[in-house]
């Protein structure tokens, strides 16, 4: 029988996708670590070190990946639920704090805030 830190939970619900976490840990004083896995199963998610960010736009999910257990690094990951396609937008992103929100119709803005700055990325969608 799984205890409740084995059982995933429902992190995002999307018509043709369903992305599962399960807590792993977290950065010391900092955000939560979680392993990810889907239906339908997509392998890339059931590798490496998610955090609980998400954002959904049309037929896109992002993530955030993270790259290291002890420092803020991380990268945007865009699931494509119509084709199930996983592509790396934007690397080592070194904030913990994560917004995105729509600008303009198929344009997002992402925008990371740490100690020392905030920075901001767009990503025009198709």
């Amino acid at each position: 029988m799984e205890s409740n830190s084995e059982k995933y939970t429902l992190l995002v619900d999307n018509t043709n996708l369903q992305i599962f976490h399960k807590w792993i840990g977290e950065i010391r004083f900092g955000p939560e670590l979680f392993a990810l896995k889907s239906n339908p199963k997509i392998e890339f998610l059931e590798t490496g070190i998610y955090g609980e960010w998400s954002f959904t736009y049309k037929n896109f999910i992002f993530l955030q990946k993270w790259n290291s257990e002890k420092n803020a690094d991380a990268n945007i990951i865009q699931v494509n639920t119509a084709t199930l396609e996983v592509t790396t937008i934007k690397e080592n992103i070194l904030s913990v704090f994560w917004e995105a929100k729509v600008v303009q119709e198929n344009k997002i803005e992402f925008n990371f805030t740490n100690i020392n700055k905030r920075f901001t990325y767009n990503l025009e969608t198709k």
